[in-house]
């Protein structure tokens, strides 16, 4: 969290400064809390490093994965209202952080199971399409109805 109050207030002086609406350091601190877990992880699968900071190290990563997502998809909520001058119901910032997660397990799930079936690579493209089409659709679609709705 430091770093979104560091980042968030070195662009409310910069932007202060140069006329910049002052939400969008908000934006650029949320944004600035997004971390690669996949440098860590593979230092330790390519050394196999084993122990207490090693074990502790993915859940770590995936708490502060978790914590960027919902500062970015709050403030983002909480811009977006600012920006266009309504009101934001209170439902949607959880309803932001946990549907593209319901919708990665209601997809992620089969096709892994079936990226584990395939065999050869035709077949493994074939899944992955078929998956990141079926997301893409489903992402579509509900964007576009809580759109109308909202």
């Amino acid at each position: 969290m430091g770093t979104f109050f560091f980042v968030t207030l070195v662009f409310v002086i910069v932007f202060g400064l140069t006329g910049v609406p002052i939400y969008l350091a908000f934006v650029f601190g949320s944004i600035a809390l997004a971390t690669a877990p996949a440098p860590a992880l593979s230092i330790v699968n390519e050394f196999h490093a084993s122990g207490p900071v090693t074990d502790t190290l993915l859940p770590m990563a995936i708490l502060d994965d978790i914590v960027a997502i919902v500062v970015f998809f709050t403030v983002n909520s909480v811009v977006s209202g600012f920006a266009s001058g309504g009101s934001l119901s209170l439902y949607m910032i959880p309803l932001m952080i946990f549907l593209p997660i319901m919708i990665g397990i209601v997809i992620g799930l089969p096709v892994g199971l079936l990226l584990k079936k395939a065999k050869g690579r035709i077949q493994t493209l074939a899944v992955l399409i078929i998956g990141i089409t079926l997301t893409v659709g489903i992402g579509w679609f509900v964007n576009t109805k809580l759109s109308e709705s909202h």
